[in-house]
């Protein structure tokens, strides 16, 4: 199962951030270098090292759950993102901790299902309003693209 830490505790709001890294499967550098390159870790009062141990702790906690992490659509488990999600209760830091998520997911110019899913579960988990921009955003560079 997924390691749980202190609720609305900076290692807590991190972890979500790490499961939206985390979410397709895939470890982009555009993901990586967001992340790093860009410190959202300080933006939740961690250090390089604890950012990486988390991201590397949930990489392990999923990959021990193996297929049933995912569903048949490539989606994160419901039960394992409210699990995680679950970490964060205070609006402010829901709200933080949302914004940072929705920059990783964007960061490689493809926000997959999977990180779409989060981000509609945890905008929908903390009462947030989603940014249609998400849609609209990734809509406009694929027909730029085209």
């Amino acid at each position: 199962m997924v390691q749980r830490y202190l609720t609305n505790s900076p290692h807590a709001a991190a972890q979500v951030v790490a499961l939206t890294v985390l979410a397709d499967g895939v470890l982009s550098r555009g993901e990586i270098g967001m992340l790093f390159g860009s410190r959202i870790y300080e933006q939740l009062e961690l250090n390089t090292a604890e950012m990486q141990g988390l991201v590397e702790a949930l990489a392990t906690d999923l990959s021990q759950l193996g297929a049933p992490a995912w569903t048949h659509e490539g989606e994160l488990q419901p039960f394992l993102v409210t699990r995680v999600l679950e970490g964060v209760t205070a609006p402010a830091l829901s709200r933080k901790t949302f914004e940072l998520c929705r920059l990783v997911a964007e960061s490689d110019f493809h926000v997959s299902q999977s990180e779409r899913a989060l981000l509609l579960r945890a905008s929908s988990h903390w009462l947030l309003p989603i940014a249609t921009t998400l849609t609209q955003r990734n809509t406009n560079e694929k027909e730029q693209l085209s």
